[in-house]
């Protein structure tokens, strides 16, 4: 389930006075998730250039789409959400944020990748796409792709 919280009295929510305007990919086979986080992040100023529901059409999506940030459930009901961002990142890193009901292994993300633990919040989905879009954090997650890709 998805907590929605409200933080301003006109019912308008803020990522921020200073983040730009996103093209985010969302990746969630759950409809009403997937439906909620596409309206936050549109009341939030960002665009949701892509929903999609399995591994297979994530890949596409962003391969066409060339989103700025990537909002990914872990798990699809057809694939996997983080083999999805894998396999995305062998053509450039694309700041990214998992949602899992579940803890996350760490050896298995990016350093950079952002988490958004089940139920989350609109703070804590601005935090998590702070972190991710963080310069210092681009930094650090396309230094481990290099590291990946000469090993």
């Amino acid at each position: 389930m998805l907590t929605v919280a409200r933080t301003r009295q006109d019912g308008f929510l803020q990522s921020g006075p200073f983040m730009k305007a996103l093209r985010v990919l969302i990746v969630e086979d759950e409809a009403m998730i997937a439906l909620l986080l596409g309206e936050l992040l549109f009341e939030m100023g960002h665009e949701v250039c892509a929903n999609e529901t399995t591994e297979a059409g994530a890949i596409a999506a962003a391969a066409l789409r060339q989103p700025d940030l990537i909002i990914s459930d872990v798990r699809l009901h057809e694939g996997s959400g983080l083999d999805a961002v894998n396999t995305i990142m062998k053509s450039g890193f694309v700041p990214h944020v998992f949602i899992s009901g579940e803890a996350l292994a760490p050896d298995r993300l990016n350093p950079a990748a952002g988490i958004l633990r089940k139920p989350f919040d609109e703070a804590q989905l601005v935090k998590a796409i702070s972190r991710a879009i963080d310069p210092e954090n681009v930094t650090i997650g396309k230094q481990h792709l290099e590291k990946l890709w000469r090993s």
